[in-house]
């Protein structure tokens, strides 16, 4: 069930550390926010293999989150399109088994920063995938 009235924020960090354990980057994205109108998470959706596989969107979309969470070594991908208002489908991103795309805009006063539109398409075996959808 989406939430309504909602704030949406992600919260990242980006480390990166040699075989000797030493981090040579450890960097915080912050935690941009979104005073919202919608917050709607769906986990473990299994998607079957096949193209323009729609996604249901309760509106324009300015964060958006997507994860293949198929087990490693599967060989099971997922690419996402996306449609930004106003413009035409194009593919946003193709992941491997635990790869993540995310798009998270702060402001949603701008329709053409935002998407009206996602599909996915599935290919090696059934994806569960989880994403975030927020406005």
């Amino acid at each position: 069930m989406p939430l309504t009235a909602s704030n949406n924020t992600a919260q990242l960090t980006i480390t990166s550390t040699d075989i000797n354990g030493n981090t040579s980057i450890n960097r915080g994205a912050g935690n941009p926010t979104l005073n919202g109108v919608f917050g709607a998470l769906t986990i473990n959706n299994n998607v079957a293999v096949g193209a323009g596989i729609a996604v249901a969107t309760p509106g324009i979309v300015f964060n958006c989150y997507f994860k293949n969470n198929a087990t490693p070594g599967s060989g099971i991908t997922l690419q996402v399109n996306g449609t930004l208002s106003g413009g035409a489908s194009q593919i946003l991103c193709i992941l491997q088994p635990g790869g993540i795309f995310l798009v998270w805009n702060v402001i949603n006063s701008v329709a053409a920063s935002g998407y009206t539109a996602f599909t996915f398409t599935v290919v090696g075996g059934t994806c569960p995938v989880e994403y975030f959808l927020g406005n």
